[in-house]
């Protein structure tokens, strides 16, 4: 009886610190890990993410660039870090894509994090080189019908959700374009405009940006058209009911974080996203907001997430390296 009163303090003592550690934070800097190079799309949200939050909770937090490795490099540093608010890591679809081709990281993807928040997704659009006779994804996928393995496809990189949009769509409309990764989106895109490859899935902000080149979108990866791209049909309308990928970001926390704190982070970046502000600037860079974004829904969302990932990957036969 003694042993189990002993027990039962030490487990009431120890709620009692974490509810009285939690009540004190932050009261330090906290550490912002970015996987990817400053000023590319993830590194401007986080920054801007950042400011808000810094001004909420009335302690600075410091964007950290980690890059490579697709943000492996950001999200091993972020699994390794000490569950105490004080380190926490922005990251995009990558995180589950990239480990569901079957490349080692050291962590779990699911397992490993506290979901903080989804700050939102950004849909993809299936963008050709001006002069391919083709308007609508109709016309693209019977040209692709028409030249069999004479497609090509472009993406920043293996495993990243460019690269499985293309698959996803091989699979969907029983296509055959050959995947050509590079090194970052830039080349990606800017080989499709001087014709060395056919096509690429390229974010939308991106596309809105580009404006009138060599290259035009003829169809959205996302459920939603894109209010700043009228016109564009979503694949999902254009005969593949079932087709949804895009890219997204959102917040985590290391595995184990204390779950006060969690909903701290949770509540203060909703409640950014909500700001006038932040919403017309979401807008305008054709970000979509998520209905639902306590940390379970950001949870459930990461593991449907991953499960679609791995999926495509299976059934297209993605590998590491191809």
């Amino acid at each position: 009886m003694r042993v189990f009163k002993k027990i039962t303090v030490c487990m009431l003592l120890c709620l009692f610190a974490t509810s009285t550690y939690a009540e004190s934070w932050p009261s330090k800097p906290i550490k912002l890990l970015v996987g990817f190079s400053a000023g590319g799309t993830t590194d401007i949200i986080a920054r801007k993410l950042a400011s808000g939050l810094s001004e909420l909770f009335g302690q600075s937090v410091v964007v950290e660039n980690k890059t490579g490795a697709s943000g492996m490099i950001a999200s091993a540093e972020l699994a390794r870090a000490r569950p105490d608010g004080y380190t926490i890591g922005m990251v995009i679809s990558s995180n589950v894509s990239v480990p569901a081709i079957g490349r080692a990281v050291p962590f779990d993807p699911i397992d490993s994090f506290e979901p903080l928040a989804l700050v939102g997704k950004v849909p993809l659009v299936l963008t050709v080189n001006k002069e391919l006779p083709v308007t609508t994804l109709s016309d693209f996928v019977n040209l692709a019908n028409e030249r069999p393995g004479e497609m090509f496809f472009s993406s920043p990189g293996i495993g990243l959700a460019h690269h499985f949009a293309g698959e996803l769509l091989n699979l969907q409309a029983h296509i055959n374009m050959t995947h050509v990764p590079y090194a970052g989106a830039a080349p990606a895109l800017g080989d499709v405009m001087s014709n060395q490859v056919q096509a690429t899935f390229a974010a939308a902000p991106t596309v809105i940006a580009m404006g009138e080149s060599r290259a035009k979108p003829i169809a959205i990866s996302g459920k939603h058209r894109v209010p700043l791209l009228p016109g564009i049909a979503t694949i999902s309308e254009s005969g593949y009911p079932d087709y949804e990928l895009t890219e997204w970001f959102g917040v985590l926390a290391p595995a184990h974080t204390p779950i006060a704190i969690v909903e701290q982070l949770n509540v203060g970046i909703n409640k950014l996203l909500n700001t006038p502000e932040w919403r017309e600037w979401l807008d305008q860079n054709a970000v979509e907001r998520p209905a639902k974004n306590s940390s379970d829904d950001f949870r459930a969302f990461i593991k449907s997430e991953s499960e679609k990932f791995v999926k495509i990957a299976k059934t297209a036969q993605i590998k590491d390296g191809n």
